[in-house]
């Protein structure tokens, strides 16, 4: 089976703290209630409890639903520093990175922990042919003809947009785990998504 996920930002303290991700104690969440600019915001400091914990539940969400033998595709900013502790952790054996902005390695060998690297990828699946991107598009490859794109990056904020655009019909959709609980997704959920979709995308 076929899984799709992206932003795990594996320790990445500040990704939690800036998409207020729920896994913060009480003290680091008053802490932010009371910052009222970005310096008092930047000066809250997000403890290793907070990160492990984070961490923790994003990996054991992918290796509840996704086993070894299964393929999942990771759109992008799969972790800062080294990445060697999260995959080992991740059972699956096949997957791919798409690489995303916090994708920026020090030693090369974080590439060898994938299946494959790319910058952009085109799969096919229940009929229909993917882009795959960290980033988002408003044009894909054979968007005019309903096939589908999925990205990452926008953490879920990007749906005001494209609700104050109309573009809600485009068969796209951010695949981040903040959007979807902290979890990955399988293709029949992506595919329920879609089929809400009526649109077409932007011709090319």
């Amino acid at each position: 089976m076929i899984f799709m996920t992206a932003d795990s930002h594996f320790g990445h303290r500040n990704i939690i703290k800036y998409q207020k991700r729920p896994f913060m104690t009480q003290a680091e969440m008053d802490a932010l209630e009371f910052a009222t600019d970005r310096e008092s915001t930047k000066a809250v400091r997000i403890s290793n409890e907070t990160l492990q914990k984070h961490d923790t539940a994003i990996i054991d969400n992918i290796n509840a639903v996704v086993m070894p033998q299964d393929t999942l595709y990771h759109l992008g900013d799969f972790c800062m520093g080294d990445g060697t502790p999260y995959r080992n952790r991740i059972n699956c054996r096949n997957v791919h990175l798409i690489k995303g902005n916090h994708d920026r390695p020090k030693d090369q060998s974080f590439w060898k922990l994938f299946a494959s690297v790319k910058e952009l990828s085109v799969v096919r699946d229940s009929g229909k042919k993917i882009t795959l991107c960290h980033y988002p598009m408003l044009g894909w490859d054979g968007s005019h003809y309903g096939h589908w794109h999925l990205h990452g990056h926008c953490h879920g904020g990007l749906e005001d947009f494209i609700i104050e655009h109309d573009l809600q019909h485009m068969k796209r959709i951010d695949v981040g785990v903040d959007g979807h609980d902290y979890k990955p997704w399988n293709m029949d959920e992506i595919a329920k998504a879609m089929e809400q979709k009526t649109g077409l995308g932007l011709v090319e």
